[in-house]
């Protein structure tokens, strides 16, 4: 993605200027692309990301599994940095920055760097993390507007560990003195790296400090759970919001009516909304499916309905296997009939054929679809 400019940024010049407006087609494409996918779950790495892309979603930051990182030694009196071209990506790395802060120091830069000599791409993981335990700081300098303070392998250096000494950023979880050292003054930083690697215990003290922060800020467990709850979330579980309850919304006539299962996609204007208001009056009716969502709403011009949509007894997807719907229903209450309406096209749950009861279909654009409809 291209990034949005800094707040901060100058008037960009006449070839930034069309990078922007490159980006803001982009994103206004992928928005008209989102706003037509139903049931959508956006999830972004962090605040800043999510600021970047402008659209609606829940943050997860990383998880960082601490077992996997320990036995800090900085016994190596150098600075480690990781990254990926970062002289090329300079706007968003800081390389320019890196080069002033370390003029003069060893150090040591891992990962694919052609163009900078002495740069090295680690052979292994343990080889990672060897690199993490024996050096005896780690140097970030990502910049603020464009990238988050920290990143994946700054946060492995922390777990380990290591203390971090970084460029400021208001999202950076280095705390000046506490965890490592943060300022926007290059030769603060320069004279703060010298320190380190001139009292390893000092580092030692930080790097405690560091590896407590992730297991607070970048708990692998909490990264699990809240992935967990999106994805259980998004997933489809036929009853689960209806609870197995017999009848719903007082729909018990108690004069023998039927109980229907009725499946269409809800929203106001559908033919099936009519067919379920009348079937309501004498029968006991369930209904099955999605709801049509805001980016059809205004592509279809619906804004003006003066209707809510209103969400069915049991919500699922497009995408439904119709049996497991019926799995999912109360003993007290099972169907009599599965009516299925056509509504918004894509809408068919799978294996009606296989119910062991009656079915029927309610046909709209007759005139399309014959292969399907048939």
């Amino acid at each position: 993605m291209i990034r949005r400019p800094p707040r901060s940024t100058p008037k960009p010049s006449s070839a930034a200027s069309d990078v922007y407006k490159r980006q803001d087609k982009y994103l206004n494409d992928l928005r008209n692309l989102l706003d037509n996918i139903p049931h959508l779950h956006l999830v972004f790495v962090s605040e800043g990301k999510r600021a970047d892309w402008g659209l609606p979603g829940q943050v997860i930051t990383p998880g960082i599994e601490l077992d996997e990182y320990r036995s800090y030694e900085g016994t190596e009196p150098k600075v480690l940095r990781v990254g990926n071209f970062i002289k090329e990506r300079d706007i968003m790395m800081g390389f320019s920055a890196q080069e002033q802060i370390l003029f003069g120091i060893p150090s040591t830069l891992l990962g694919l760097n052609p163009t900078l000599p002495g740069a090295k791409i680690s052979n292994s993981w343990e080889d990672l993390k060897q690199h993490y335990r024996s050096h005896r700081v780690y140097l970030n300098t990502t910049v603020e507007g464009w990238e988050d303070g920290y990143n994946l392998a700054m946060l492995e250096a922390m777990a380990t560990g290591m203390p971090v000494v970084s460029t400021a950023n208001s999202t950076s979880p280095v705390v000046d003195g506490h965890n490592g050292y943060i300022s926007d003054d290059l030769k603060y930083l320069r004279k703060k790296i010298l320190y380190l690697l001139e009292d390893r215990e000092e580092a030692v003290r930080l790097g405690k400090n560091a590896r407590k922060t992730v297991e607070e800020r970048f708990n692998i467990n909490d990264f699990v759970a809240k992935w967990r709850e999106v994805m259980e979330g998004a997933a489809v579980i036929p009853a689960c919001r209806w609870g197995g309850r017999p009848y719903v919304r007082g729909t018990t006539t108690g004069n023998g009516g039927k109980n229907i299962l009725l499946a269409y996609v809800s929203y106001p204007a559908t033919t099936a909304r009519y067919l379920e208001d009348s079937l309501r009056k004498t029968h006991n009716v369930v209904t099955v499916g999605p709801s049509i969502w805001p980016g059809l709403i205004k592509k279809w011009n619906l804004e003006n309905m003066g209707e809510e949509v209103k969400p069915h007894d049991i919500p699922c997807g497009f995408d439904i296997d119709i049996r497991q719907v019926v799995e999912g229903l109360s003993p007290a209450w099972q169907p009599d009939l599965l009516l299925w309406v056509e509504s918004v096209y894509g809408y068919l749950p799978k294996g009606i054929g296989q119910l062991p009861f009656p079915t029927a279909c309610y046909l709209i654009d007759s005139h399309l679809h014959l292969r399907e409809h048939l």
